[in-house]
């Protein structure tokens, strides 16, 4: 699935003690040294000992990035905050902008969805 794609984009929520809707973009192989092996539980594996394994396995892609957002709260639901609905066309932004796609784009797609 991951074959033949040269940039991995992951998109997510991501406490780094920042202000809720607060924007996170973190390549992989920055963070791939501090991921412990020792602890590892096939049980309960984090995102970054997934793509370890992936990356193990051969599969893993030249360039993975992680977007994340700081959520407010981590609860059971479908709703966004106000201040994370405010941050759309920031965060469609950055993501379009690693795909390589024009900014404005992310503004014309998120007030199209009103």
């Amino acid at each position: 699935m991951l074959e033949n794609i040269d940039k991995l984009i992951i998109i997510d929520a991501l406490k780094g003690g920042g202000a809720p809707a607060t924007v996170y973009r973190i390549d992989y192989q920055e963070l791939e040294a501090e991921i412990d092996f020792n602890n590892l539980s096939l049980h309960q594996l984090s995102l970054l000992e997934v793509l370890s394994l992936i990356k193990k396995l051969g599969k893993l892609p030249p360039k993975v990035l992680i977007i994340g957002v700081e959520p407010k709260e981590i609860s059971p639901g479908l709703n966004l905050t106000s201040r994370l609905k405010e941050k759309l066309p920031y965060i469609l932004g950055v993501i379009l902008k690693e795909c390589h796609l024009k900014k404005d784009l992310s503004l014309r797609y998120v007030n199209n969805q009103s």
